[in-house]
């Protein structure tokens, strides 16, 4: 292979195609370019990987510009997750990790906030009786 070349990726039936440049940044697609490695070339020339292709495609554009996917919902997110550290795509997962801690925290708080209204109401209607 040389610099640029077209590579075809077999990600569980359903093809996609990039250049080496796009798959130079990740460890584990630098295995294509190892002689003995466990990945060899189909008849058609391209390589084969056992996994979803349903995520696949936002583990594909992270790579080319390292930007993150759009929001997704927590159960597509878990699942690119678990994507994103198959393929060792470390800065898609800090980001992932990060944006599921954001949406954690603001679910407590937006939790948190009816429970301390009631709780000033309760004082307050406490104090209104006393009277």
């Amino acid at each position: 292979m040389s610099y640029g070349d077209r590579i075809i990726l077999d990600i569980g039936g359903t093809k996609f195609k990039t250049t080496d440049v796009t798959l130079e940044n990740c460890d584990f697609f630098k295995m294509l370019y190892v002689k003995d490695s466990r990945f060899k070339r189909e008849n058609d020339g391209s390589f084969f990987i056992d996994r979803d292709p349903t995520h696949f495609r936002h583990i594909l554009n992270y790579l080319r510009d390292e930007i993150m996917v759009p929001q997704l919902d927590p159960s597509n997110r878990i699942e690119l997750l678990a994507e994103a550290r198959f393929y060792g795509v470390q800065g898609l997962v800090r980001e992932l990790v990060r944006e599921a801690e954001a949406e954690a925290k603001a679910k407590l708080e937006s939790q948190a906030l009816p429970l301390v209204a009631r709780g000033r109401s309760i004082k307050a209607t406490k104090r209104r009786r006393r009277r």
